[in-house]
């Protein structure tokens, strides 16, 4: 009996061991509903970036005078795009869509810019990022779509791949700390939507982002809010279930946070 026991796998794990298991294995799930979602809506993704959101990021970057800038989730490039025409830099696109990647440099050739770009297939998470070797980090309306402990994950890969003296830019939606009524109503609409796709939302505050910046190591945090159009019509053709007696535009704050890496 003692012979066969020694001779049996061992089928008993260790809590912590199991527990590690069992949240990659979650993960791996979360993000391949995530992938596949993304993949499907590629085709039909058509938003233009937000105008008075591109002037900010382009300010702040052109402070900086970067030559090489980071586009983490990019998506279509639409906003990549038109910083590589305002800045005259080079821009490398991140993203784990193929399809969305497709997009990319479609958008990408047709403006002339082949040159100027390069793209990779990887999901933040999961990838291996140059150290010192960006002048600037973007995501623009990105984080949300992380699980929590990969929201700072990727911030730290951030801070890790940029240059001294580089910049991150993060724009995200529903970052007040104290939501307006409308505001409200919207983020209940978007969540929702994401609930059927089985994708969470993961909308930190303010002073969430602020503290998790500060925390890697960042210096000079500064946010700005300006008033953007966000377009509900899209939930509504994407779940018709959605029952919400509302327009299909509303105005809301977008955060805009800067801080740069300096050690």
């Amino acid at each position: 009996m003692r012979k066969f026991l020694s001779k049996r796998p061992a089928l008993i794990k260790s809590g912590v061991t199991l527990n590690k298991e069992i949240g990659v294995r979650k993960k791996f799930v979360y993000y391949n509903r995530t992938y596949s979602y993304w993949e499907s809506r590629a085709q039909k993704y058509l938003e233009e970036p937000k105008q008075k959101v591109l002037n900010v990021v382009t300010s702040i970057l052109r402070s900086n005078e970067p030559r090489k800038v980071l586009d983490i989730g990019s998506g279509p490039a639409y906003y990549a795009v038109k910083l590589a025409k305002n800045l005259g830099c080079q821009i490398t696109c991140l993203d784990f869509s193929e399809e969305m990647l497709k997009k990319a440099r479609d958008n990408v050739n047709k403006e002339g810019l082949s040159k100027s770009f390069d793209f990779i297939r990887k999901n933040i998470v999961y990838a291996t990022l140059p150290i010192d070797s960006f002048d600037a980090v973007t995501f623009i309306s990105v984080l949300h779509y992380l699980l929590p402990e990969d929201i700072e994950l990727s911030l730290k890969k951030s801070y890790t791949t940029l240059k001294e003296g580089g910049k991150i830019i993060i724009v995200e939606y529903w970052a007040n700390e104290i939501l307006t009524e409308i505001e409200k109503l919207t983020l209940q609409i978007a969540e929702q939507n994401r609930v059927k796709y089985g994708i969470e939302a993961n909308f930190l505050k303010e002073n969430d982002y602020k503290r998790l910046l500060k925390i890697i190591g960042f210096k000079n945090i500064k946010v700005n809010y300006v008033r953007e159009k966000i377009y509900l019509g899209k939930y509504f053709e994407m779940n018709p279930k959605i029952q919400f007696k509302c327009k299909n535009e509303y105005f809301i704050r977008v955060a805009i946070f800067e801080a740069t890496k300096i050690k």
